[in-house]
């Protein structure tokens, strides 16, 4: 009778061992599966996101390209549309210094 218990008792931690063993398989499996697919997921969305970005700040760098290129090109129609500067001739060796610098 104490041989059979023995070998009950010896079953039985087998099965424990094992079903152990096997639920800490299954807690592994399931980590590596989500910590898989987080990392996947989380990865896909930084690409949605850095694309996104990236598209907003090159239509932001082209407006603003645009709008100093619109201040350079009023600032010198207003230069050239003074007659007084448009005749200004620096290198001129006939005029005095005094006429050249009140013009």
């Amino acid at each position: 009778m104490d041989k059979r218990k023995n070998e009950n008792s010896d079953k039985i931690n087998q099965i424990k061992l094992i079903m152990i063993f096997g639920y800490a398989l299954i807690v592994i499996i399931a980590a590596i599966f989500m910590a898989f697919f987080t990392i996947r997921k989380n990865d896909m969305v930084l690409k949605s996101k850095v694309s996104d970005l990236t598209y907003a700040l090159n239509v932001q760098m082209k407006l603003n390209i645009n709008t100093y290129l619109s201040k350079l090109e009023s600032i010198s129609t207003l230069v050239f549309g003074t007659d007084e500067i448009v005749n200004y001739y620096s290198s001129d060796e006939n005029s005095d210094q005094y006429e050249a610098l009140n013009t």
